[in-house]
C-alpha cells in the first residue's frame, strides 16, 4: 500500500512539471499557453491536410491528373 502511495505522489509532483515544460507565450497574444506540437511539427500537419481538406469542400482536383483533365 505504502509503494502505491508513493507512485501517486511521484505522478503528481511530476504533473506540475510536464505542464511547465509544455508552456510558451503565444507571439501573438503575448500570453502562456501549453504547446503539445512545436512549430514544424504544426507545419508538416497543415502541409499534409491542406489538400484533402481543400478538395472535400470542392475545391481543385489537383491530385488527380485523370479527374482534372475530365473536368477541364
Amino acid at each position: 500500500m505504502l509503494s502505491a502511495l508513493t507512485a501517486q505522489v511521484q505522478r503528481l509532483l511530476w504533473l506540475p512539471i510536464v505542464f511547465l515544460a509544455g508552456c510558451a507565450v503565444n507571439p501573438v497574444t503575448g500570453k502562456n499557453e501549453l504547446m503539445l506540437l512545436d512549430e514544424s511539427q504544426e507545419i508538416s500537419m497543415g502541409a499534409k491536410q491542406f489538400e484533402p481538406s481543400q478538395q472535400s469542400q470542392g475545391g481543385r482536383y489537383m491530385s488527380d491528373p485523370d479527374l482534372t483533365r475530365y473536368v477541364s
